[in-house]
């Protein structure tokens, strides 16, 4: 998530040598941090410092397991303690800033960024970081590249133009290796979107490898049975990993993550396959030369709206995803408010994606709708620790205290119970839900959201059109309140909604997985053929790909002839 800062020291004074023992307890630490395994690392790091009272480089790391534990509060004081003694130490300044975003202070986030980059601005991590920030809350396209661009060129392109050419076999029809790469093939969103993928791949036409970034699980192995090729490459550094998808002939190579944790962007910056895509894991472009497309659809990003926002050609698929629901979530036919006695709303995404002017919409919406409750999910482990960590900002927006419900961060089958407890899903903006909409469709709640705007902001809107719910998406704010209030008037409709929202989305192309990956193998074979051809003439799906390939084919056969 960071990059490690230089060795920390009081201001003016030169840090003593860590002695060999604090060295050692602090590489204990960042294996288990690396592995997910934050309450050891913080143990290690901790006998760090013991060994070292100024090792402030362990403080730090603490701060960032804290964060990975859901305990804000207590990160946010160990990166001020850490700045207290050395106001320039980058991988404390960083952690604070991204601190600070997760507890829904946009603005003071940004500022605390901009102090990164300007006391670090040969630092790779801050710049995406920055610019995400300023894409979210700025939302102009032009913006929101620039600010990509920014990291590409210092440190992305730059790898680009001193890396040799792959040396791939150009043959339009031949069989094609495809290889993807994240940190997230464990129990997380991407996970489940590309297993339905990895499992119906047509492995008569193309040879699947797979390279995990990550730490494993339970969902790992089933990913890793539906593949050829599982390299774990974890250990590897970018360079590494560039050598050994170039040694594997890789011809199409997708990248699961964006900027997001745990990204091998500088890898892909290393051009190791003739065609590269960003796919999934995020929705902003990488603002980098290697990456050659971005996959999207038409109602995520309808043509002409987002090319501005984009480094990348964005190629366009029927869907961009596909679905697949958590087994045994339950599923009421009728909506809680009738047994209860109240309309329930629920914002199912949790409070980090939650801005201030969304908190004071969905005060308008309370309004709209007298002895109404919101359920809101936090970011933090326990019950206490949420209400106490987000009071303070739902005071400030004026939500009414005694009419919310703030539940704590829950695990999967807990979240799936909350359609038994809620009426009506609300999405967030700028921000808006992307699995967390599927999840609460999949309970049976029309999810109300706002349309338009760059694909982060249009997910939701994108999903509802493809399950045939376009009448739950508004058009500006005061649309939003009275689709919602509309909703809470009418129990019959929610009933109606839950009884045939499960079998809608079963016949919809977000759960056809035959047809979607059918698809997504035809996106990838066109931006073969654009690159045996040298140019980008095939931009979406929907061609007549035999014929396609058999005219690709043809001048090199008559050359030969």
């Amino acid at each position: 998530m960071s990059r490690q800062g230089n060795a920390a020291q009081e201001p003016g004074r030169t840090a003593p040598a860590a002695a060999p023992d604090a060295r050692a307890h602090a590489r204990q630490g960042a294996a288990h941090e690396k592995n997910n395994e934050f309450v050891e690392a913080i143990a290690c790091y901790g006998s760090a410092i013991a060994a070292n009272q100024h090792d402030l480089n362990s403080w730090a790391r603490v701060g960032y397991c804290m964060m990975r534990l859901f305990k804000l509060k207590e990160a946010l004081d160990t990166f001020d303690f850490v700045l207290a003694i050395d106001p320039r130490h980058v991988d404390a300044m960083y952690g604070r800033a991204a601190c600070l975003e997760s507890l829904g202070d946009h603005v003071a986030a940004l500022a605390a960024a901009d102090a990164v980059v300007a006391a670090a601005p040969d630092n790779p991590t801050v710049y995406p970081f920055r610019a995400y920030l300023r894409a979210t809350h700025g939302r102009d396209p032009a913006q929101t590249l620039a600010g990509f661009r920014d990291w590409g060129r210092r440190f992305a392109d730059p790898l680009t133009r001193a890396a040799p050419p792959p040396g791939n076999d150009p043959a339009p029809g031949r069989r094609l290796r495809i290889g993807y790469v994240s940190a997230d093939l464990r129990d997380h969103a991407v996970a489940y979107f590309v297993l339905p993928v990895f499992a119906r791949h047509d492995r008569r036409r193309f040879e699947v490898s797979v390279f995990s970034a990550g730490p494993a699980d339970r969902v790992t192995a089933r990913l890793r049975a539906g593949v050829d090729h599982w390299h774990e490459v974890g250990a590897m550094n970018d360079a590494q990993l560039a050598g050994l998808i170039r040694r594997r002939g890789i011809d199409v190579l997708i990248d699961l993550s964006g900027h997001s944790m745990g990204n091998r962007l500088l890898a892909f910056a290393r051009r190791p396959a003739p065609v590269q895509a960003t796919w999934l894991g995020f929705l902003y472009t990488t603002g980098m030369e290697a990456m050659d497309y971005r996959i999207t659809d038409f109602d995520v990003d309808p043509p002409g709206r987002n090319e501005a926002a984009h480094s990348e050609t964005l190629f366009r698929m029927r869907s961009m995803a596909c679905y697949s629901p958590p087994p045994d979530a339950p599923l009421a036919l009728r909506p809680p408010m009738e047994a209860g006695g109240r309309v329930t709303f629920a914002s199912l995404n949790n409070l980090k994606k939650v801005t201030d002017e969304v908190l004071r919409l969905w005060k308008r919406v309370l309004d709209a709708v007298p002895g109404s409750i919101l359920i809101l999910i936090g970011y933090e482990r326990t019950q206490e620790e949420a209400i106490a960590q987000q009071r303070p900002r739902l005071e400030a927006a004026g939500l009414p205290l005694d009419r919310l419900c703030i539940l704590p961060r829950l695990p999967l089958d807990g979240f799936m119970q909350l359609g038994m407890k809620a009426d009506i899903a609300l999405d967030t903006f700028p921000i808006s839900g992307g699995t967390t909409t599927l999840h609460s469709l999949w309970m049976g709640l029309p999810v109300v959201a706002l349309g338009g705007g760059q694909a982060f902001t249009s997910s939701s809107a994108a999903t509802l059109h493809g399950v045939g719910c376009a009448d739950l998406i508004a058009a500006d704010p005061d649309d939003y309140v009275a689709r919602a209030a509309a909703l809470a008037r009418d129990p019959e409709r929610l009933a109606a909604f839950r009884a045939s929202i499960r079998p809608r989305m079963q016949k919809s192309i977000v759960m056809d997985y035959d047809g979607f990956v059918r698809d997504l193998e035809d996106a990838y074979r066109l931006m073969w053929l654009n690159y045996v051809l040298g140019e980008k003439r095939y931009l979406q799906t929907g061609y007549d790909v035999a014929a396609a390939i058999a005219e690709c084919a043809a001048p090199a056969e008559a050359a030969t002839a």
